[in-house]
């Protein structure tokens, strides 16, 4: 006995309204893309957060509390927990300020050369993906 698959033609309001089966439904991008925008701007928000000295009181505080509502818990485990934050927050803070000290001196740059678009100086302040974007134009 052998068996023959069946197979049927998609069906004619599909293929003339252009959707094609295995593509996502437009919806779904729609809502991802209006989700998108918040949550990128809230991860970088969070990376620059990291980098100030603030971010270090959270570490102490968070340290603190653990020896004190559950001592029993705080070991050596727990002491390589907060090193290990400790220096996640030591090596973002040496990056943002390597980073801001460069835009410094781009930005110095760009406004000394009159035929450079000032655009370029205020590009610091986009998302990464964006910047990501202008770098192919003018490539």
């Amino acid at each position: 006995m052998t068996f023959k698959a069946e197979t049927r033609p998609i069906a004619p309001a599909v293929v003339a309204s252009g959707n094609d089966l295995s593509e996502p439904k437009a919806g779904l991008a729609v809502w991802f893309s209006m989700i998108e925008d918040p949550i990128r701007r809230s991860l970088s928000a969070l990376a620059a957060a990291t980098a100030r000295p603030q971010a270090f009181l959270v570490v102490i505080a968070y340290g603190a509390l653990w020896l004190i509502l559950e001592p029993e818990t705080f070991d050596l485990h727990g002491l390589a927990t907060l090193v290990v934050w400790v220096m996640t927050l030591i090596i973002q803070r040496a990056e943002h300020g390597d980073t801001q000290a460069i835009h410094a001196k781009l930005d110095g740059l760009i406004h000394s050369i009159e035929r450079a678009p000032n655009r370029l100086a205020e590009i610091d302040d986009k998302e990464p993906e964006d910047i990501e974007d202008e770098r192919q134009k003018n490539s």
